[in-house]
């Protein structure tokens, strides 16, 4: 079984090895126009891990959820593959900021939202232990002697025998292998095709910049509102995962998924 593929929803399928339920492929979605930015290719397979499938009794805490909200700040700053397997660690403890010791099932959901959100995450499982692991930008192989071992933890009892320490160097995984970066304006070559496609899809782009300005608005409305409702003395959860899953979608829509 390959665990960078199958479904995390249910814990018990990675760790007893049982097959996961087969996804239909959902149908493509239409090219859109290039646009001056730089776009982030994941190394790794999608995900069918969908948060919204979970089961009442692994229902998001508050300081779960303000770890997910630190998760796409940080994609509003950074591209995805810049994860280290030290911010990846803190995030994980900070599932439980009491005592830095989430359990092994909140760990699992965390590594796996991440990677629904377009980071380079993933978990293995051997001998009743689970790993997790930023993978390694310079190679398509999965290897414990290249990938970013950021937590290692006992499924049954929670013990957890790999963490992050406050002033260890901090792993670095390497950079941008799959960016797709654009032409320099500075050549003939790049200067050309930067003409023709401006030209040609001027008035296309105005619009699409109205629109990305409309999301990008909206987006910061719903990570402000989430970020109240969070603080707020009495929050509602059903508040918070419907601004939640709007802060992600709007996200999404912006990255152009």
């Amino acid at each position: 079984m390959d665990p960078t593929t199958n479904n995390t929803n249910n814990l018990e399928y990675l760790v007893c090895g049982k097959d996961a339920p087969i996804v239909t492929p959902s149908t493509p979605a239409q090219p859109t126009l290039i646009q001056p930015i730089t776009t982030i290719v994941s190394i790794l397979d999608n995900t069918v891990y969908d948060e919204a499938e979970e089961t009442e009794d692994s229902e998001r805490t508050l300081d779960y959820v303000r770890v997910q909200l630190k998760a796409l700040r940080y994609l509003a700053s950074y591209p995805s593959d810049m994860l280290s397997g030290r911010q990846a660690c803190k995030w994980t403890q900070m599932i439980s900021p009491s005592d830095f010791k989430p359990t092994a099932r909140e760990a699992l959901h965390l590594c796996y939202y991440l990677r629904s959100q377009g980071f380079d995450t993933f978990a293995k499982f051997k001998r009743g232990y689970m790993k997790l692991y930023v993978a390694d930008q310079e190679s398509n192989k999965r290897s414990p002697h290249t990938d970013v071992l950021y937590w290692k933890q006992d499924v049954k009892t929670n013990d957890i025998r790999y963490a992050c320490s406050p002033g260890i160097p901090e792993p670095v995984v390497g950079g941008r292998r799959n960016a797709v970066a654009t032409l320099s304006l500075h050549t003939t070559e790049g200067r050309s095709l930067y003409d023709h496609y401006y030209g040609y899809y001027a008035e296309q782009r105005r619009q699409d910049q109205r629109t990305l300005d409309s999301l990008a608005t909206l987006m910061s409305a719903a990570e402000i509102r989430l970020q109240n409702l969070v603080a707020g003395e009495n929050p509602d959860p059903g508040e918070i995962e419907v601004t939640l899953m709007q802060l992600e979608e709007y996200r999404a829509l912006l990255r152009g998924d």
